[in-house]
């Protein structure tokens, strides 16, 4: 159970599939019996990453996507995680929800420190600067695309030994 070593420090060889059962795990009293949750995994080599770091990643960024569809009016609640192997050396995880989305406008700045939509006092902000700082930390780029009203999809793109750039 990776998140629950708290005190690990460094980089080591990660299972990211585990990384995520472990997030929805401690996610999972979160997850209202509206939401489906759906995964699609591929069997991925292991990825040499900070997993607690990686593993708030997740959360933050699944945490968002729980706080979107409860607070949203649409009919399917669905969250689907997908992972997969990008190209030789690379792997992808791709978190989706069929939630609000975000305006054009919110996505030239989601990665900004301190931006969030969310009113005072509700929720922890999106933290999505801090997550995308732990992903360039790990060499890797952290991306969204949002079609408003239809789905939000946060790509994480990883290098597997995190000695390479995105090609």
């Amino acid at each position: 159970n990776e998140f629950v070593r708290v005190n690990e420090e460094g980089f080591k060889p990660t299972s990211i599939n585990n990384s995520l059962d472990t997030t929805l795990l401690i996610l999972n009293s979160q997850l209202s019996a509206e939401i489906n949750l759906s995964k699609d995994y591929t069997d991925l080599p292991l990825v040499h990453c900070n997993p607690r770091d990686l593993n708030q990643v997740l959360m933050s960024i699944l945490l968002n996507a729980i706080e979107a569809l409860d607070a949203s009016e649409v009919s399917q609640k669905n969250i689907h995680l997908t992972t997969s192997l990008l190209s030789e050396g690379w792997v992808r995880i791709s978190i989706s929800d069929t939630g609000p989305g975000i305006t054009p406008e919110h996505q030239l700045k989601i990665f900004e420190p301190f931006f969030t939509t969310k009113t005072i006092g509700k929720g922890m902000g999106m933290g999505l600067a801090l997550c995308n700082q732990t992903i360039q930390q790990h060499k890797g780029q952290l991306s969204c695309t949002s079609i408003p009203g239809v789905k939000t999809t946060f790509h994480i793109d990883l290098p597997v030994n995190n000695e390479q750039t995105p090609g």
